[in-house]
């Protein structure tokens, strides 16, 4: 279920498009803006998408998530609602989970914390499975009213009180009290983001758009109705029938690609590559000036792809981002075809990645949470050329498969080395990462460059099974990834273009032994662009 989530967000919205889209693209000839004493000088102003000039402080907080009124109890009932639907799941499965039952005492839990140890569980359920339930926790949080940094620590107590309150039968899993809230900080405020996006269509709104408010937007449209709470006052609809105090950009893909290798191995393979983009800020990229500091984690991302080839599935990699609290300034006056000018902003960023492998019968993997830290973006705008960077740096808490490890065991078998090592061949990490990317747009037509980089370190000494680690060998890993793509999008119309170069680079070692791998994709891509 928590892989087809993507896939529904673009099917609902994509339901929105037609009959609204070729009209709200074309450009829109705006007057220079009139005297700024209409404004008070200190909230800043914008042109909306009818020519309206608009303060920008009062039209934020019209549509900020700090108007609702916070429910901390209605929240933490709704958490004790989604513990105990895992719970009931759990017992449910009981046979499948009955080898993870490990009977520690309540002294070993509670006193001693001798139970507190990394789980062995597989791949996806870590790091897929647990951070959907985080997600949940935390968007149900925000949904009644809570910030982002409380909803966060309501997640956090939730996963917590799961492990060592409902698996009573288990030991207690650091990973579990890690990656469950923190891998899905980014995925929870990007489903909170949209959930409220496809609220905020006016009342009269198409039948596209009330589908996507009672699907996708329902915990929000049933929390509004609940509370009886008034909309704010509307602005002009975007492209797809939603307000424009958001700004958005969604891509649905499909990509014939050559994918390839250092092994010399080589295929065809079809993607399925959903894109989404939201930023909640009034006047975003249109003409007006205006600055803030912000708190509503309002810059979010998302992409995920999906390979197929003739053996089935054979690769996923999805990626979210969320922008929690920071600056954001924008500078920009009307000009021929756009706009002219800059914006910037400076932030505390959160993101979560999954990557699962099977191309060309090669198996890899990584997950990684990347814990808040430093992000940057800019936007340089003459007309209709818009130029766009954006870099940031986290330390991080990952599992990585240990690509040398069949090796290993061939040479010096499996007995002693970590549980998590023989049963799925990956390890618990710290380390840290950073990542940059450019891009240059005109007309429809973007160019753009990204590239990343992490080194990671095994964490010795708290496997499930310790006390047969005879062999704790220490693991390292460190990857590179870079991305080159051009595409177009048709002005007037959601038909998207493009072709794209992938390659990942990893060195992965466990003493003696290293391993070096590329993998590396070529796509052509053809979809939908809104």
């Amino acid at each position: 279920m928590a892989r087809l989530l993507p896939i529904l967000v673009a099917v609902s919205i994509f339901g929105s498009t037609f009959g609204q889209t070729a009209t709200a693209l074309a450009q829109t000839q705006l007057p220079e803006p009139p005297a700024v004493e209409l404004i008070r000088p200190d909230e800043g102003w914008w042109i909306d998408r009818s020519g309206r000039v608009r303060p920008f402080e009062r039209t934020y907080s019209d549509w900020s998530p700090e108007r609702y009124e916070a429910h901390p109890w209605r929240a933490a009932a709704e958490m004790l609602g989604i513990l105990a639907i895992g719970t009931a799941w759990y017992w449910i499965k009981a046979e499948d989970n009955r080898e993870d039952w490990d009977f520690p005492s309540l002294n070993q839990r509670l006193l001693t914390f001798e139970a507190l140890t990394f789980d062995n569980n597989r791949f996806i359920t870590n790091h897929v499975l647990h951070p959907a339930a985080g997600s949940a926790y935390y968007g149900f949080s925000r949904v009644n009213g809570l910030g982002p940094y409380a909803s966060i620590g309501y997640s956090m107590a939730s996963s917590a009180f799961f492990e060592w309150g409902l698996e009573i039968l288990e030991k207690v899993s650091i990973n579990d009290l890690l990656f469950t809230p923190l891998g899905a900080w980014a995925s929870g405020e990007w489903f909170f983001q949209l959930g409220d996006y496809l609220n905020s269509a006016p009342r009269r709104s198409a039948v596209g758009t009330r589908v996507a408010k009672y699907t996708l937007g329902a915990p929000r449209y049933l929390h509004d109705l609940w509370d009886d709470v008034p909309p704010p006052p509307e602005l002009p609809a975007d492209n797809l029938g939603f307000s424009t105090a958001f700004w958005h950009r969604f891509g649905l893909d499909y990509g014939l690609a050559a994918v390839d290798n250092n092994r010399g191995s080589s295929k065809l393979a079809h993607d399925v590559v959903l894109s989404g983009e939201l930023i909640r800020m009034p006047g975003f990229l249109r003409p007006g000036h205006f600055e803030r500091g912000f708190g509503e984690g309002n810059f979010v991302d998302m992409r995920t792809r999906m390979t197929f080839d003739d053996t089935g599935w054979a690769d996923i990699d999805i990626w979210f981002s969320a922008d929690i609290t920071g600056y954001f300034h924008q500078d920009f006056e009307h000009a021929p075809g756009g706009v002219r000018g800059q914006a910037w902003s400076g932030a505390l960023n959160t993101a979560g990645r999954f990557t699962d492998r099977w191309l060309l019968q090669r198996r890899d993997g990584v997950a990684v949470a990347h814990l808040p830290g430093p992000a940057i973006r800019g936007w340089i705008a003459d007309g209709a050329l818009l130029f766009r960077v954006s870099a940031a740096a986290h330390l991080d808490f990952a599992a990585i498969y240990a690509l040398p490890y069949e090796r290993w065991i061939e040479r010096y078998g499996s007995a002693g080395t970590k549980s998590v090592l023989q049963k799925h061949s990956y390890y618990y990490a710290h380390g840290g990462s950073a990542v940059g990317s450019a891009s240059l747009a005109y007309e429809g037509t973007e160019l753009g460059v990204r590239a990343s980089f992490g080194h990671y370190e095994s964490i010795e000494g708290f496997d499930r099974e310790q006390t047969s680690v005879l062999r704790d060998v220490h693991n390292a890993d460190e990857i590179i990834e870079g991305a080159l793509w051009l595409g177009h999008t048709t002005p007037g119309a959601p038909l998207h273009i493009g072709i794209s170069a992938e390659e990942t680079y990893r060195v992965s070692r466990m003493p003696p032994l290293d391993e070096v791998r590329w993998d590396r994709r070529i796509a052509i891509n053809l979809g939908l662009g809104f």
